[in-house]
């Protein structure tokens, strides 16, 4: 029985040693505010989102696509009263977006601290609507961070997020998942 006991013991020792180093590729270490899973496939670079090139200006703009389900997540270092998100489209299927104070998300994506959900909304876009598309956001106050969310696969260039009086806002920071998706084959 001691004999049993000790090899099922030096198994679940090897195990636990053997997982760690397996899913360690897991580890993912985002920008300040990246939020997504390893299985939301994406191309592109977050910085793209900003960097001021459309495909009606530019014909060697780059996007972030998704396959299917994507995920960014936007922070200011203080509240904005946030009126449009303008997104400069090549393809938009179904998106969400969840508007906060307070709070934030870990390196994995969770919501840490108190929050306040200030607004969420959930649309599809016009079939076929590609170049500007704005998001009238109708939040009843002020926000410090937001989740974009995309299903069904997105094409997105440039994201503009507008004040009332149609002033840019321009994010802290901007992120999408990152390293363990920029290390697979």
């Amino acid at each position: 029985m001691a004999k049993i006991l000790s090899a099922v013991l030096v198994a679940c020792a090897f195990i636990f040693w053997a997982a760690q180093e397996l899913f360690s590729f897991q580890n993912i270490t985002p920008d300040a505010v990246t939020m997504a899973t390893t299985s939301n496939f994406w191309t592109g670079e977050v910085s793209w989102l900003t960097d001021g090139r459309i495909p009606a200006t530019d014909p060697e703009a780059a996007a972030m696509q998704w396959e299917w389900i994507g995920l960014l997540a936007v922070s200011w270092p203080d509240t904005v009263h946030l009126a449009t998100i303008r997104v400069y489209l090549g393809e938009l299927n179904a998106y969400r977006i969840f508007g906060y104070l307070g709070g934030g998300f870990s390196a994995k994506g969770m919501r840490l601290g108190d929050e306040a959900a200030v607004f969420g909304l959930q649309a599809t876009a016009p079939e076929g609507v590609a170049g500007w598309y704005e998001i009238p956001i109708n939040a009843a106050g002020a926000v410090d961070n937001i989740s974009f969310q995309v299903v069904g696969g997105a094409t997105i260039y440039e994201l503009e997020f507008l004040s009332p009086g149609g002033t840019a806002i321009h994010p802290l920071s901007l992120g999408a998942l990152k390293r363990a998706l920029k290390e697979r084959p």
